[in-house]
């Protein structure tokens, strides 16, 4: 068996030039990897890196505390809302 990545940070800018080959790579290696979030845009990319990547990208939603001041208790209570609605596979960086 493969092993599993059980924390990163894929969406970061400093992926934006290579990825997908970085994804390409881990599959060889990897069994799967757990992207987890800081904060709702970061959210919002791992989504789409779970729906482009099913059965190896697994969804670990967050908000980060050290980014929680920055977010009022309805844009968090909102972010919980969406991290229910969009079924995460963890819960990260809480």
């Amino acid at each position: 068996m493969k092993p599993f990545d059980c924390h990163n940070h894929l969406y970061d800018e400093k992926f934006d030039a290579d990825r997908d080959k970085v994804i390409v790579d881990s599959k060889k290696v990897l069994s799967g990897i757990v992207v987890v979030g800081e904060k709702p845009d970061s959210n919002r990319k791992i989504l789409e890196l779970k729906k482009k990547y099913p059965n190896f990208i697994f969804a670990g939603y967050g908000i980060h505390p050290t980014y929680a001041h920055e977010f009022s208790d309805k844009e968090i209570a909102d972010e919980i809302n969406w991290i229910k609605k969009n079924k995460p596979d963890c819960i990260g960086e809480v």
